[in-house]
Protein backbone atom coordinates (compact mmCIF):
# COMPACT_ATOMS: atom_id res chain seq x y z
CA UNK A 1 0.00 0.00 0.00
CA UNK A 2 1.40 3.40 -0.96
CA UNK A 3 1.43 6.74 0.77
CA UNK A 4 -1.07 8.28 -1.61
CA UNK A 5 -4.82 8.28 -1.90
CA UNK A 6 -7.40 9.15 -4.53
CA UNK A 7 -7.87 12.82 -3.64
CA UNK A 8 -5.40 14.90 -5.62
CA UNK A 9 -4.15 18.44 -5.12
CA UNK A 10 -5.04 20.47 -8.20
CA UNK A 11 -1.72 22.28 -8.61
CA UNK A 12 0.69 19.37 -8.06
CA UNK A 13 -1.43 16.45 -9.23
CA UNK A 14 -0.22 14.51 -6.19
CA UNK A 15 -2.18 13.18 -3.24
CA UNK A 16 -3.44 16.06 -1.12
CA UNK A 17 -1.08 16.22 1.88
CA UNK A 18 -3.30 18.10 4.31
CA UNK A 19 -5.40 15.53 6.18
CA UNK A 20 -5.67 11.80 6.71
CA UNK A 21 -9.43 12.07 6.61
CA UNK A 22 -12.25 14.60 6.53
CA UNK A 23 -15.87 13.93 7.44
CA UNK A 24 -18.66 16.43 6.81
CA UNK A 25 -22.28 16.89 7.76
CA UNK A 26 -24.72 18.84 5.61
CA UNK A 27 -28.43 19.05 4.80
CA UNK A 28 -27.99 16.39 2.08
CA UNK A 29 -25.70 13.41 1.70
CA UNK A 30 -24.63 14.66 -1.72
CA UNK A 31 -23.46 17.99 -0.30
CA UNK A 32 -21.68 16.29 2.63
CA UNK A 33 -19.87 13.94 0.24
CA UNK A 34 -18.78 16.75 -2.06
CA UNK A 35 -17.67 18.93 0.84
CA UNK A 36 -15.63 16.21 2.50
CA UNK A 37 -13.74 15.63 -0.76
CA UNK A 38 -13.21 19.34 -1.44
CA UNK A 39 -12.13 20.06 2.15
CA UNK A 40 -9.67 17.17 2.02
CA UNK A 41 -7.90 18.79 -0.92
CA UNK A 42 -7.28 22.20 0.65
CA UNK A 43 -5.21 23.59 3.53
CA UNK A 44 -7.05 23.88 6.84
CA UNK A 45 -7.27 27.71 6.84
CA UNK A 46 -8.97 27.66 3.43
CA UNK A 47 -11.28 24.84 4.49
CA UNK A 48 -12.32 26.68 7.64
CA UNK A 49 -12.96 29.85 5.64
CA UNK A 50 -15.22 27.93 3.27
CA UNK A 51 -17.19 26.44 6.16
CA UNK A 52 -17.49 29.78 7.97
CA UNK A 53 -19.91 30.90 5.26
CA UNK A 54 -22.03 27.74 5.41
CA UNK A 55 -24.09 27.66 8.64
CA UNK A 56 -25.70 24.26 7.96
CA UNK A 57 -22.51 22.27 7.49
CA UNK A 58 -19.74 21.05 9.81
CA UNK A 59 -16.58 19.03 9.42
CA UNK A 60 -14.10 16.91 11.33
CA UNK A 61 -10.48 16.89 10.15
CA UNK A 62 -8.09 14.11 11.19
CA UNK A 63 -4.37 14.59 10.58
CA UNK A 64 -1.61 11.99 10.19
CA UNK A 65 -0.18 12.89 13.61
CA UNK A 66 -3.51 12.07 15.29
CA UNK A 67 -4.62 15.68 15.78
CA UNK A 68 -8.36 16.16 15.28
CA UNK A 69 -10.00 19.49 14.49
CA UNK A 70 -13.78 19.90 14.55
CA UNK A 71 -15.63 22.93 13.22
CA UNK A 72 -18.62 24.68 14.72
CA UNK A 73 -21.65 22.42 14.59
CA UNK A 74 -19.83 19.09 14.68
CA UNK A 75 -21.24 16.69 17.28
CA UNK A 76 -20.07 13.27 18.42
CA UNK A 77 -23.59 12.01 19.06
CA UNK A 78 -23.81 8.28 18.31
CA UNK A 79 -26.40 7.24 15.76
Amino acid sequence: MGDGHHILELITGKSAPYCSSVSATAPTATLADGLSTALHAMPLPQAEELLRNEPDVAARFTFANGLVRETRGWTNTPI
